[in-house]
């Protein structure tokens, strides 16, 4: 049982604890490194598998990770970023309610939409890079991100 909801949370929730741990201030490489850690004591601890926990979970364990390895001159500007860059908790906890909606719309799209809208809009490829990588005409790019729209646009 432990197993099937670990595996629920971390499918669902891992992209979006690490992007709210780059919004933190993290690069890419470290709010995966964070996440993970944050992952595995919940799956050590057995829980609680709720995004709420796990969201102030991962901000417990950046704000450590920025005490642990800044210097002083680092410190304090990672400090600022985190204590100066953000809106109010609930204005952060809104937004991320609104990307896991994204999120769990965007899984529902065909796969092939899916995997063009990806490229397009998280990766920041060109349709003409798109076509040519799927061997796609730029026309069924185009097709592909209209109907992902659409249906996004439909579903919000």
């Amino acid at each position: 049982m432990k197993d099937t909801r670990f595996k629920y949370f971390f499918d669902n929730h891992y992209q979006l604890l690490c992007n709210y741990i780059m919004r933190l201030g993290a690069d890419y490489d470290t709010s995966e490194d964070v996440a993970q850690e944050v992952l595995l004591k919940l799956w050590q601890q057995k829980g609680p598998f709720e995004l709420a926990y796990a969201l102030t979970c991962c901000k417990n364990k950046w704000i450590d990770w920025c005490r642990k390895t800044s210097s002083d001159k680092v410190r304090s500007e990672k400090w600022e970023t985190l204590n100066h860059n953000h809106e109010s908790q609930e204005e952060l906890d809104a937004e991320f309610i609104k990307i896991n909606k994204l999120n769990t719309l965007v899984r529902q799209l065909p796969h092939k939409t899916k995997e063009v809208f990806i490229m397009n809009k998280i990766n920041g490829l060109t349709y003409s890079q798109i076509a040519e990588r799927r061997n796609i005409s730029v026309k069924t790019v185009e097709n592909q991100i209209s109907t992902a729209l659409k249906f996004l646009r439909e579903n919000w």
